[in-house]
């Protein structure tokens, strides 16, 4: 919309350079939650698939070079569907835990290196 220099308008006249409105985007606590709930859930669905069907676990870890020196796969797995359990649950009860979410971040690099060596070996 056009408006005169001269007019009554308290408003400054429209300039063709002006940047448009920025859209409008989700809050950050909107967005902390989301992120919260679905990194939650990441740990309980790969916690629950930990106790239920082991074998895709166990065939991971015996491919990476970094779990040769694990003498039982099947009790570690216990141990980290465990874990995995508890960091997604802790994680839905404090979710502004800071070292919850240290830990949380420090145990997916780790598996992260563990697939990543898995793959490669």
């Amino acid at each position: 919309m056009y408006r005169p220099i001269f007019s009554d308008d308290p408003r400054p006249p429209y300039s063709p350079q002006a940047k448009p409105p920025k859209a409008k985007t989700l809050e950050p606590p909107a967005v902390n939650w989301i992120f919260t709930l679905g990194l939650s859930l990441v740990f309980l669905v790969n916690g629950l698939i930990g106790f239920v069907s082991p074998g895709g676990y166990i065939s991971l870890m015996q491919a990476s070079p970094l779990t040769a020196w694990i003498p039982d796969y099947a009790q570690i797995i216990q141990l980290i569907a465990l874990n995995d359990l508890c960091i997604g649950l802790l994680l839905l009860a404090y979710p502004r835990s800071r070292f919850l979410q240290t830990w949380a971040g420090a145990w997916l690099l780790g598996v992260a290196l563990i697939k990543t060596t898995g793959l490669m070996g």
